[in-house]
């Protein structure tokens, strides 16, 4: 893996994470779990047989109501150095799974380094026959058939929150193939080498270790963003008392030849919600700078804090809180079906057999009789664009909206065009840009 390319991989990786970890207790040393420390013997057929207990634990989950509430915040850094945009975060996640049916919302605030916030959120539900998701208060998805929004993460993910795991805990362990079947894993047509994408996963078993008293079953996990970039490796602790619920997880990459801790994270408290079932009450999760100016090891870059606020065993919400999704009014309603394709979408119709070439030829020659019909034209458009809230990594603000006006005067041999845009931040302010072009026949003039 080239530097510049793992640098920019980590640092994406940066960008979707925050972190937090406990004043009464003591942090573990950022080197104190080795990735090549020694392993006893582990077979295949141990591991088969895990993957079908976390399974059936699983299963155990699937009806819950949940509320969670989860805090990041950036470590200060020194003025010589720039740190992200968005200098702390907060999330409340509320879940209700019943039977096959589910509502989720995510309120998030930002806080950026200018001191300004932003608040968003996200809405989503499943009737049984479409999940209708409002996105930030920017669009309406309508989708076929289930969809779970990304930042839905299962009981078994949360104490994984440096791996950002939102499929079944039994379908990761299960490898590169499982995961790329379900229909949650991300699928691009290129690989990008981005933080969420998975191009290969393997799992390694290392035996039982005990964590705050509890015996464990230990992990190694290996992941790659691409195939041909060095792996992200991470050790796992499930807890068998616990219903195979995660209790730790570490992370490493490899830096200069050698392995170098990213992060942490470990449950504090647990909860019981019902005989035998348990969730965890606290997690706190800490992250490491790699490429700090200074040079040293294990120097907290970020913390995270997730604590469970609610949990219901057994819902029974109304149906009505599955069916009558409040929507927005205004905004772009988008319905998508269930191989994912876009209604109406040229992408899908590319899929059909051509048809026959007399046709298009037919239609091509018909075509160029209706352009002739607008070769003496002057028209203006207006177009407006919404931005989902994200981090703009090196920028002191966040986009929220642009609007472009556009105005083309065309006659026969000669063309006229002028554009101006105007961008709307937070922690910036308002900017614009203009330019104007001319072709006279011969020469094209342009003025930004």
């Amino acid at each position: 893996m080239n530097g510049s390319w793992r640098i920019g991989i980590i640092l994406a990786a940066l960008s979707f994470h925050g972190i937090a970890i406990a004043d009464d207790k003591p942090t573990q040393d950022a080197g104190s779990v080795a990735p090549n420390s020694p392993r006893p013997p582990a077979g295949a057929d141990r591991l088969r047989q895990l993957i079908d207990e976390v399974r059936k634990a699983e299963q155990r989950y699937q009806d819950l109501e949940s509320v969670l509430l989860l805090s990041r915040q950036e470590e200060p850094k020194p003025a010589a150095e720039k740190g992200l945009n968005v200098s702390k975060e907060q999330e409340r996640l509320h879940v209700i799974e019943q039977g096959e049916l589910f509502w989720f919302s995510c309120r998030q605030v930002q806080t950026l380094i200018s001191g300004e916030s932003i608040e968003n959120e996200t809405l989503s539900a499943f009737d049984g026959e479409t999940t209708c998701s409002v996105v930030s208060g920017n669009c309406v998805n309508l989708f076929e058939g289930r969809h779970e929004p990304s930042q839905l993460y299962p009981p078994h993910c949360w104490g994984m929150q440096l791996l950002r795991i939102n499929l079944p805990l039994s379908v990761y362990l299960q490898g590169t193939e499982a995961i790329k079947k379900h229909p949650k894993a991300f699928q691009s047509p290129a690989q990008r080498g981005r933080a969420f994408e998975i191009a290969k996963v393997e799992i390694e078993l290392l035996g039982d270790e005990d964590v705050d008293g509890l015996k464990c079953v230990k992990l190694r996990c290996r992941r790659w963003s691409r195939d041909n970039d060095a792996p992200m490796m991470a050790e796992i602790w499930l807890v068998a008392e616990r219903n195979y619920l995660c209790a730790k997880a570490a992370t490493f990459y490899e830096l200069s030849g050698r392995p170098r801790p990213y992060g942490q994270t470990q449950v504090q408290k647990w909860s019981e919600v019902a005989p035998g079932l348990w969730l965890p009450k606290k997690i706190e999760t800490v992250y490491y700078d790699l490429f700090n100016n200074a040079g040293q090891e294990g120097q907290v870059s970020r913390r995270e804090t997730l604590l469970m606020e609610k949990a219901i065993v057994n819902p029974s919400q109304p149906i009505d809180r599955f069916t009558d999704v409040s929507l927005p009014k205004g905004l772009p309603v988008y319905k998508i079906d269930r191989e994912g394709f876009l209604e109406g979408s040229g992408v899908k119709s590319a899929k059909t057999p051509p048809g026959d070439p007399r046709e298009l030829a037919r239609i091509l020659q018909e075509l160029r009789g209706h352009e002739r019909r607008y070769e003496r034209l002057d028209v203006s458009l207006e177009k407006e664009y919404r931005t989902f809230a994200a981090e703009n990594i090196g920028m002191p603000g966040l986009l929220l909206s642009s609007q472009e006006t556009e105005r083309t005067v065309s006659l026969p041999g000669k063309l006229y065009s002028e554009r101006r845009q105007q961008w709307h931040t937070v922690g910036m302010g308002d900017s614009s840009s203009q330019e104007k072009g001319g072709w006279d026949g011969q020469w094209i003039r342009s003025l930004r």
